[in-house]
């Protein structure tokens, strides 16, 4: 059966597509007791309480069939990384970050701490921050970055920044356009770590 776009949601633990979550103090409670979650948003989230992503093997979705649409994260005068990342295995997927501003912070959208992070089909715009204005990769083992676009992000260090602690950096079919650093535009890397970059754009105009 196809899915109908004009499908009415109701808002729940984000579960499924057809109960989608707005990220609150539910939606984290409920990960603190149940594992390998895959959790759906809502459009437009104007503000992300309860950010930082301590619960492994987590996949975090935002357009789907049911809400095309969904996913937009406004981080406009919020004044942290969008997501946190300081677990294993997590995943977001089809997620828009866009307007963070961190002045003297690092990973305007998201800044990971965590083993074995993807972002996959993703959007960042207009982010800033000094090291990573859309990513911050600062430990961890294996960062992996597909099908993703980066658009007027802003920063000291590089768009996506990967710290000398952290290891093996993978980023393949994705798009940098019009991003802005003292050092590295589009990606910038502190120190001997591992790093592969195939089938991407990065452009100026």
């Amino acid at each position: 059966t196809s899915a109908s776009y004009n499908h009415t949601l109701s808002y729940g633990f984000g579960t499924s597509w057809d109960q989608p979550a707005r990220w609150d103090e539910n939606v984290t409670a409920f990960l603190k007791k149940n594992t390998h979650c895959t959790i759906y948003l809502v459009g437009n989230i104007n503000n992300l309480t309860h950010n930082v992503l301590n619960v492994s093997n987590l996949d975090i979705v935002g357009e789907s069939p049911l809400n095309p649409n969904a996913g937009y994260i406004d981080l406009s005068g919020w004044n942290s990384s969008g997501f946190i990342v300081n677990a294993s295995e997590i995943t977001f997927t089809k997620l828009t970050f866009k307007n963070a501003n961190l002045s003297d912070g690092n990973g305007g959208a998201i800044r990971i701490l965590g083993n074995a992070t993807v972002i996959d089909s993703c959007t960042f715009i207009n982010n800033t921050a000094v090291n990573g204005s859309a990513v911050c990769f600062e430990s961890g083992i294996v960062l992996l970055i597909r099908n993703s676009v980066f658009v007027n992000n802003t920063g000291v260090n590089g768009t996506v920044y990967m710290h000398k602690d952290a290891e093996s950096t993978v980023i393949y079919t994705s798009t940098f356009q019009n991003n802005t650093a003292y050092l590295g535009a589009g990606v910038y890397y502190a120190g001997p770590v591992w790093y592969f970059i195939d089938a991407s754009t990065f452009q100026k105009f």
